[in-house]
């Protein structure tokens, strides 16, 4: 059998998103038989390094793709991290500001929101990431911007703001992920494909021999690109066209399933 390698998303995928944020026992009996059998495990997720906590942490796996593909690394070593210039960092924060977009920047190491008022489900995600990996979230001010670097972030709309002219200023250097209530924004030529496809050229494995799985809108460049893609049972309806096999849900041992019925494990 050839070495097979495999992406997983995180939220909905490897771990529930009901407010235990639990690794089904199924799914970490699989991981460790896919990877006796010779198989590489790759976490590939739209969370940057930083807000990678102790539970995700604790899924043992060959490496990370992480922040849509800025950042790679594969068991200690780092093998890619794609950071804004500073000027464009600058920039970027300015005019969401003067666009009154809600927002969280997302870096290797840090994370930052806005001391300014909050209305959307962003203040919460902050907030609740902050109780989980502390000391990595950061409560930031104007005078704080000339300062700050980070590779990707998070917005959300509210009644006050122009989403159209923060659009027309970016389109060109940033990937809009609509998310469905937000929006993941990404360097261009970056996503969770060229996350893979870097692995895939630097591990010499062939692409026939790729396997994404997740769940999610921000999943489908992976799904799209790997050779077989798998989707997790309960999403939404319209990612189905992007699977080769769609499993049963997180909670009922979706990805043991999968991989059992691919029979790699």
């Amino acid at each position: 059998m050839n070495k097979k390698l495999i992406f997983f998303d995180i939220d909905g995928t490897l771990l529930t998103e009901t407010k235990d944020h639990l690794v089904p026992e199924s799914t970490t009996r699989a991981l460790e038989l896919l990877q006796k059998n010779g198989h590489v495990c790759i976490i590939n997720t739209g969370r940057p390094l930083a807000a990678l906590d102790d539970v995700i942490k604790s899924i043992k796996v060959d490496g990370y793709v992480c922040g849509c593909g800025t950042y790679v690394s594969l068991g200690k070593k780092v093998l890619l991290a794609n950071h804004l210039e500073k000027q464009l960092c600058l920039k970027i924060v300015q005019e969401l500001d003067q666009c009154n977009l809600e927002w969280m920047l997302e870096g290797e190491t840090d994370l930052y929101y806005s001391e300014k008022p909050y209305t959307t489900f962003i203040i919460n995600e902050a907030l609740d990431l902050d109780s989980k990996i502390p000391g990595k979230v950061h409560c930031i001010s104007e005078k704080d911007y000339d300062n700050i670097v980070f590779d990707k972030f998070i917005m959300a709309k509210n009644q006050k703001s122009d989403f159209d002219r923060f659009y027309t200023n970016f389109k060109d250097t940033l990937t809009f992920i609509d998310r469905g209530g937000f929006y993941e924004l990404v360097p261009k030529n970056f996503s969770k494909a060229t996350g893979m496809q870097f692995l895939e050229q630097y591990l010499q494995i062939a692409h026939e021999d790729t396997i994404a799985v997740g769940d999610s809108t921000n999943d489908i460049p992976m799904l799209e690109y790997a050779h077989t893609g798998i989707l997790m049972g309960g999403a939404d309806p319209q990612l189905h066209k992007y699977a080769d096999l769609i499993t049963t849900s997180i909670t009922e041992d979706g990805i043991y399933n999968a991989f059992k019925k691919l029979k790699l494990i």
